[in-house]
């Protein structure tokens, strides 16, 4: 959703889906601005809210990226954002392959 709400109109969202090793790879990546340093060093505390998400209307909680963040790691994975030279933000995590 944060990509989605944060991408502009004309802007592209790519989701990359890879498996290795027993591993699956995703790493989601939109062409908006991208995560500000500050943000980054927060983006998956709880109830961490953004400078633009505190700015915006409709109720964000700041729990999203936190949930995300660990449901990944109850899954021995591990997730990080950064954003592209480009420009955009990217989520990248890895969850181990149920058999």
């Amino acid at each position: 959703m944060n990509s989605i709400r944060y991408t502009p109109d004309s802007g592209r969202i790519n989701m990359d889906v890879a498996i290795k090793d027993d591993r699956l790879y995703f790493r989601i990546c939109d062409t908006g601005k991208g995560f500000s340093p500050k943000d980054l060093a927060h983006i998956f505390d709880r109830f961490y809210r953004g400078d633009d998400a505190r700015r915006s209307e409709g109720g964000h909680m700041g729990l999203g990226l936190y949930i995300a963040g660990k449901l990944v790691e109850a899954h021995g994975g591990a997730i990080k954002a950064f954003n592209l030279p480009e420009g955009g933000a990217c989520i990248a995590f890895d969850i181990a392959v149920c058999k």
